[in-house]
Formats: structure tokens, sequence, C-alpha cells
């Protein structure tokens, strides 16, 4: 990640691709997120939810579940917080889990 940027603009600049529709971009930035600062769950669920638009299911169910065993507590508060898409995308995965 480059120094002069945060991680924080990082995200915010991943968020603006991932709206564009640019996923691959915005996919690249959350993970150097997450690889810099691997608790980040924010980072984790938004990467997650652009896995999952991408059709990898099973890698944006990983990242969801390494993000709930961070902070179980809230990753409610994480997807209402989010938006509704992010909290469909993460409850579509957890399902995925509990089925498989």
């Amino acid at each position: 990640m480059s120094p002069i940027l945060s991680y924080v603009q990082v995200c915010e600049r991943a968020a603006k691709l991932h709206k564009k529709g640019e996923l691959e971009r915005a996919l690249q930035l959350y993970i150097r997120v997450v690889e810099s600062h691997p608790e980040h769950t924010l980072a984790m669920d938004s990467a997650a939810e652009v896995l999952a638009e991408m059709g990898s299911e099973s890698a944006a169910k990983e990242l969801v579940l390494r993000s709930i065993a961070l902070q179980p507590g809230t990753w409610r508060a994480r997807g209402e917080g989010g938006g509704l898409h992010l909290m469909t995308t993460l409850t579509t995965l957890l399902c995925l889990h509990c089925h498989h």
C-alpha cells in the first residue's frame, strides 16, 4: 500500500470503484488493506461483497467467516451500516455455510 494514502483513503477509493462497477480494481484495493491490516473487518466485508458479485462465493464466504471470527458480535451492525446489499450478501454467504 502506498505510504501516501492511508488505509481509510484506500477503502474510500475502493468503494468508489465498486460503485462504478470496477470490481477487479476495487477488490485489489480491499485486499491490499486486508493484507496490511489483517483485522480490518470492514475491508474484509467489502471484499467479500465484491467477490460475491464476481461469482466467487467460496472466497467471499471465507472472508465473511474470518471477519465474523474476529468480531463475532458486530457483523450484523456492520452489514446494516454498509447498507442492505451488504447485509443481504453476508446473510446469503452465511446460509451457504450452513448448508455445506
